[in-house]
């Protein structure tokens, strides 16, 4: 991020800014496992593209929640799909 947004106060970042940096500090904080419910909420093509990266370089353990199939077939290794009864 450049600019302004690396000084605003959080109440007043626009929320792509806040889940950047949310997602940046999650990645920064060594963990057995990440719990994480939908990543690509505010960000666009580019930045998920680059999310995707990231989680393929470090390759943690995570459990997420996410809608978009492309991101899912990008970083999962297994998949568990729910289905009301």
């Amino acid at each position: 991020m450049n600019g302004p947004y690396l000084r605003c106060p959080s109440s007043k970042c626009p929320p792509v800014s806040k889940k950047k940096v949310e997602l940046a500090a999650s990645l920064a904080t060594p963990t057995g496992l990440y719990v994480w419910d939908e990543p690509l909420n505010y960000l666009d093509v580019f930045n998920q593209d680059q999310l995707i990266d990231v989680i393929n370089s470090v390759q943690p353990t995570m459990l997420l929640t996410e809608h978009d199939q492309h991101f899912i077939d990008a970083v999962a290794t297994k998949v568990i799909t729910l289905q009301p009864a």
